[in-house]
């Protein structure tokens, strides 16, 4: 994933839940492996997340928050492999095969 061209990576279904376990836990304020996270995509509502923190159901994740939870994901990613911080696109994909991935690029 992180491995080839910085100019493009495609994250996988997983990488996107554990993206999102980091995002909920950072603002939940508990551990990344107390969130669970279902991925959902629905012709009339695009992305999504359904969330559940310690067995309690949370609000779900909306587009927007999932953009934001693999943005910062990448970027401490980034950070930690001492790369310069870049603003990144990021375009959610689903199909019947893959299940939602999403493409990231540096712009």
């Amino acid at each position: 994933m992180f491995g080839r061209s910085r100019r493009d990576i495609e994250l996988s279904e997983p990488d996107i839940a554990d993206a999102c376990c980091e995002f909920i836990a950072n603002r939940l304020n508990c551990m990344p492996q107390d969130v669970v996270v279902q991925l959902t995509f629905r012709d009339e509502d695009g992305f999504g997340a359904d969330i559940t923190v310690r067995g309690i159901r949370e609000n779900a994740m909306e587009q927007l928050d999932l953009i934001d939870a693999i943005q910062e994901y990448v970027a401490e990613r980034e950070r930690y492999r001492g790369a310069e911080n870049r603003v990144t696109h990021v375009e959610l994909q689903f199909s019947d095969h893959r299940g939602v991935y999403a493409q990231v690029r540096y712009l």
